[in-house]
């Protein structure tokens, strides 16, 4: 009998910051249980998982009686377990403080959740279209909104002990409410983002075109940037970032998506998609 994996990964494929850590996972050739919790049907939100997670977000890592829940400090821990590669450079190193600037620029400064609730909300946005299994009217965003609201509400009675994490999260998804509802808005979070690239575009030229962002070794920077490129494919904005002025971004994309890790990380989040649409009635 096979011995069961060291690590439980609790994640969703199309989670963002779920992505960041599958990608490490692949790199580093680290065997794990994957638990699957549906963003789409708010499964984040049930009180067991809440028991684990006092934020209700995934990813999260489980390994013994010990809970990693940020997705860069299991990367960091992921790194230290495997000399497969180093993704994260002491940051003793000048190379592991350049590798810690850009994954804290690449958090910080990318307000990725406004853009993709932003764009879904307003498709028109999208120049070659969302690449989602689900896409959900404005009509049924603002329902399961409010259905999530009503969940939570209802959970913070239950468990006092995260309460004051769930009003903190509810007065962020009505400030999120507020700005998808308003394209304008969300263009000038994509613009945001636009800034990033051409910071991006000029760290890769310091670096030598054909290096990855922080020299010639693949690093949990790279994986960040990865991560970001993904999202803006799967929302269908890419070309809005891969214009003639930044060709270093494109060459780096290209790469990146040829990279082993990618490939596996999307054959993982294919079939769990496969495997959900088997389960739904015919």
């Amino acid at each position: 009998m096979a011995e069961e994996p060291k690590y439980t990964l609790y994640q969703f494929p199309m989670s963002y910051y779920s992505q960041k850590v599958l990608l490490t996972f692949f790199e580093k050739n680290i065997d794990f249980k994957p638990v699957f919790i549906n963003l789409m049907a708010n499964e984040q939100l049930q009180e067991w998982y809440y028991k684990l997670h006092p934020d209700g977000l995934v990813p999260l890592l489980q390994y013994g009686d010990k809970l990693l829940p940020e997705s860069d400090d299991i990367m960091d821990h992921l790194d230290k377990q495997s000399t497969e590669s180093c993704l994260v450079p002491s940051v003793d190193t000048d190379v592991g403080k350049d590798v810690a600037r850009w994954r804290s620029l690449l958090t910080s400064d990318v307000p990725i959740g406004m853009v993709t609730y932003g764009v879904f909300y307003n498709p028109e946005l999208s120049l070659t279209g969302i690449k989602s299994p689900v896409t959900l009217t404005k009509d049924e965003m603002r329902e399961r909104g409010e259905q999530a609201a009503k969940e939570m509400m209802a959970l913070a009675e239950k468990m006092p002990e995260v309460k004051e994490n769930i009003e903190r999260k509810l007065k962020g998804m009505e400030e999120r409410k507020n700005v998808i509802a308003d394209p304008a808005k969300v263009k000038a979070k994509i613009d945001q983002i636009q800034a990033v690239f051409d910071k991006v575009e000029e760290k890769l030229k310091e670096s030598g075109g054909d290096a990855w962002l922080c020299g010639s070794d693949y690093s949990a920077a790279d994986i960040s940037l990865t991560v970001l490129i993904n999202r803006l494919v799967l929302l269908g904005i890419l070309p809005m970032f891969l214009t003639e002025t930044r060709p270093l971004v494109a060459a780096f994309w290209e790469r990146a998506e040829a990279r082993e890790n990618m490939k596996q990380m999307r054959a993982f989040a294919l079939k769990y998609a496969q495997e959900q649409a088997a389960k739904q009635p015919k």
